[in-house]
Order: structure tokens, then C-alpha cells, then sequence
């Protein structure tokens, strides 16, 4: 990550995505399916979905931006990149121009990622995307999340039931354990 002027990690992008729901197009069956694409430069991740729905998500390289260069995207926009990819071929039978036509709901968003050199100050702590981003398509994001608000908890009960009479931690108590999920969980 690229460190400001004033000492703090700025927010890094390298990709941008199209977020999107469609009805199911003609050429996609009806029943569950998970279907990755891949080409140079871009991939595809295509989720069924209840009620004759596809998820979908365009990911997209982009030059590495910083901060407050990271780009924020119009429909227009939106529209440019999608037709710039309405000849992928997603399957044999459709491609992305088809699924597309068929959207009900699309961003175009940057795709920010960081992890904060320091999650915690005093007795407050941030976790999941709040304090390290991760890429949507690693399909992480929540799973760490929880994992983390996991392992804080049990750390924070472990320490508790430790406690003599007084039934509380002090502020160096909480500072440790939360120095230490940030290490463990990095």
C-alpha cells in the first residue's frame, strides 16, 4: 500500500466491477449453476439465483490509483465497459451482451482494497472490511469478518473468566488482546 504525506496507508484500486442482477437470459438454464469466465484483463463470476435470476460481477484491471484518485463511475460509463465486453463468450450458448440486456439492476464500482496498519485505539476496534478489504472475488470478505468477530470474541470470554473478583479488564488487558486478533488475523 501507498503511504501519504500524512503517514497514513491511503485506500489502493486496481480493478473495477460491474455488479449486476439479470432475468435468466434464454441461453442459461434455470437450474443452480456457478459459472467463472475468464480473459485476459477481466473475469467473470455468474450466480443462479431465486426467481429465474443470475448474479453476476465483471471484474475488470485497472491502473493502480490512490485515495481520493480512485475513480467513481457514471451509467454512462457503466455502459461504455459493458459493451466493450458484449462479445465474451460466458458459455456456449451465451455471452455477456445477452446477460447484460437482461439486467434488472448494475453498478460500475471501484474495487478498493487495504488493510489499516493499526484496527484498534484504546477499548475500540474496527474488523472485517473495515479494517482489511478484501477483493470481492475471493468471496472472503464476510467469512473474515466473522472469523475475526470469532476469534476477538473468544479471546475477550477466555480473559474474562480469567478475571479475579474486580469482573472487568483494564485498558492494557484489552489493548493485548486486541494487538494480538490484529496479528493473528493480518
Amino acid at each position: 500500500l501507498k503511504e501519504s504525506a500524512n503517514g497514513i496507508h491511503s485506500l489502493q484500486c486496481e480493478s473495477k466491477c460491474i455488479f449486476g442482477i439479470s432475468k435468466r437470459p434464454p441461453g442459461l438454464p434455470a437450474s443452480p449453476q456457478q459459472i467463472n469466465a475468464f480473459f485476459k484483463n477481466s473475469n467473470y463470476m455468474i450466480i443462479s439465483a431465486p426467481e429465474n435470476r443470475y448474479s453476476w460481477f465483471l471484474f475488470t484491471e485497472v491502473d493502480k490509483v490512490y485515495g481520493k484518485d480512485i475513480p467513481r463511475y457514471t451509467k454512462e460509463d457503466e455502459l461504455q465497459l459493458a459493451e466493450e465486453h458484449f462479445g465474451d463468450q460466458l458459455t456456449e450458448t451465451t455471452t455477456f451482451k445477452d446477460l447484460y440486456e437482461h439486467r434488472l439492476q448494475t453498478s460500475l464500482v471501484s474495487i478498493k482494497d487495504h488493510v489499516f496498519p493499526r484496527w484498534h485505539y484504546r477499548r475500540i476496534i474496527t474488523i472485517g472490511d473495515a479494517a482489511h478489504k478484501l477483493h470481492p472475488i475471493s468471496a472472503q470478505g464476510g467469512s473474515g469478518a466473522m472469523e475475526t468477530a470469532a476469534f476477538l470474541v473468544s479471546k475477550l470470554v477466555d480473559a474474562l473468566q480469567e478475571q479475579d473478583a474486580k469482573g472487568w479488564l483494564t485498558e492494557g488487558e484489552i489493548d493485548a488482546i486486541f494487538t494480538d486478533v490484529q496479528a493473528k488475523r493480518f
